[in-house]
């Protein structure tokens, strides 16, 4: 089952645009944890994030360390029972908050997620990755229009050679983009497995990007997803 009391903290390589899995935080019963991950506190393009400039070293605090909990909306907002319910919440945690929204920031290209086990994949939804690169983002010419309820399918790409467990998302055999790199080694085993994976449309965010070339432009329109898993 998915550990709601870990968080997996991704960044995007600015050289190769693939998201990397760069640190780790726990929340345990009187404080909380952060380190970075073994892979990439030993990488040649190690870059800290401020203030933990020590990559070997462990850190905690007895609340969510401010530089993560400051991407957050404040408590206090008029809105904020409207953003707990777009994250199925009901009451205002920070971890929790982080964990479900992801804590996307236009300033940098940081997200933080949970590591999905094969248990929740059936069900589970999730934003499409690289939308801006395919025909499902609306400033290409030749465009694919998506809808709420559209159905998709997910295949394993094998001959994807930057991740080996790429998984693409199809619409009517046309790739509208991917499952995100940090859950996409689930649902490929599982598709190894001889599962067969569907999807359906939950919603669509307009982009508001100009120029879907735009290197600003990370997902040219969000789609939600759920992803059901049946038997082949």
């Amino acid at each position: 089952m998915m550990d709601k009391n870990v968080i997996y903290v991704y960044r995007k390589n600015e050289i190769s645009h693939l998201r990397e899995h760069i640190g780790t935080i726990t929340r345990e019963k009187e404080c909380y944890k952060f380190c970075y991950s073994d892979v990439y506190r030993n990488s040649e393009h190690f870059s800290p994030i401020f203030p933990f400039l020590e990559k070997n070293f462990e850190y905690t605090n007895v609340n969510l360390f401010p530089v993560f909990a400051s991407r957050l909306p404040d408590s206090k907002r008029i809105d904020i029972k409207d953003i707990l319910s777009k994250y199925n919440m009901t009451e205002y945690d920070q971890f929790d908050l982080l964990r479900e929204s992801q804590g996307r920031l236009p300033i940098d290209t940081l997200e933080f997620v949970s590591q999905l086990s094969e248990e929740d994949a059936d069900g589970f939804t999730f934003f499409v990755a690289g939308t801006r690169h395919y025909l499902a983002c609306k400033k290409k010419e030749d465009h694919i229009s998506l809808k709420k309820g559209d159905l998709l399918k997910l295949v394993h790409d094998k001959k994807n050679t930057y991740d080996k467990y790429a998984v693409k998302i199809l619409f009517d055999n046309n790739t509208i983009g991917f499952v995100p790199k940090y859950y996409s080694k689930t649902y490929a085993e599982l598709i190894l497995n001889g599962c067969d994976l569907s999807a359906e449309v939950i919603s669509i965010k307009e982009c508001t990007c100009i120029d879907s070339s735009s290197e600003e432009c990370t997902d040219c329109i969000s789609i939600k997803i759920s992803v059901k898993v049946n038997k082949s």
